[in-house]
């Protein structure tokens, strides 16, 4: 593979369902850009050294603001996309 991205023929290399030394040890040969793990209620491993921020979407998928006017006029929200007023309709 290594050979195939130097000679132009590759753009990058991934590695699927590898544990964290794994993929330590491949990228020290040649990094690898996409590192692929199945993320899902089924299977939580992947936690494991993966930190997780607005795992809820900054609250939109707790389906509590159904439209802009309930945000409050300090909320931090009035500056994400997703709450915009045209947008949270649509979502």
């Amino acid at each position: 593979m290594i050979g195939l991205v130097e000679a132009g023929k590759v753009r990058y290399i991934g590695i699927s369902e590898a544990g964290s030394e794994t993929i330590r040890r491949t990228h020290a040969t040649h990094p690898r850009t996409a590192p692929q793990r199945e993320y899902s209620l089924w299977s939580g491993e992947a936690e494991d050294g993966f930190v997780a921020y607005s795992p809820v979407g900054c609250g939109f998928l707790t389906a509590t603001t159904r439209r802009a006017e309930e945000l409050l006029a300090d909320d931090r929200h009035h500056d994400h996309p997703r709450f915009q007023a045209d947008t949270l309709e649509f979502n």
